[in-house]
């Protein structure tokens, strides 16, 4: 039995690796769509750090526009507080840990979650 997620929380790589490769904007719309629609089913969400660091591309990048245009507020979740981390700590079924979490972060340093997880054996 494969395990089902809730919903999922996207890293900049994730975005950034699919731009740059077989998901690119021109060649596949649709996985930028479907990105979308999952968010409004509420199953993908990213966080305001990442954000901050996709708008750091250049005006012209696709990723950038595509943040700036289409993509609602509420895809990117507040890294603030303990809602992040207890929003994506549900959403593992099976073995999830938390490895590491840093939410006071030093000057400069992103708010930090590590998880471990690993399906549960059927």
């Amino acid at each position: 039995m494969n395990p089902v997620f809730s919903s999922y929380l996207l890293d900049a790589d994730v975005l950034i690796t699919a731009k740059n490769s077989y998901y690119s904007f021109r060649i596949c719309p649709g996985f930028w769509q479907s990105l979308l629609r999952g968010h409004s089913h509420g199953r993908l969400h990213s966080i305001d750090q990442v954000r901050q660091e996709l708008l750091r591309g250049g005006k012209d990048d696709d990723l950038v526009r595509w943040i700036q245009q289409d993509v609602p507020q509420g895809f990117f979740l507040a890294s603030d507080g303990g809602s992040v981390v207890e929003a994506y700590g549900g959403s593992c079924v099976g073995s999830c840990t938390i490895n590491s979490i840093r939410t006071q972060p030093k000057p400069g340093l992103p708010v930090a979650l590590t998880v471990g997880w690993s399906p549960t054996a059927s």
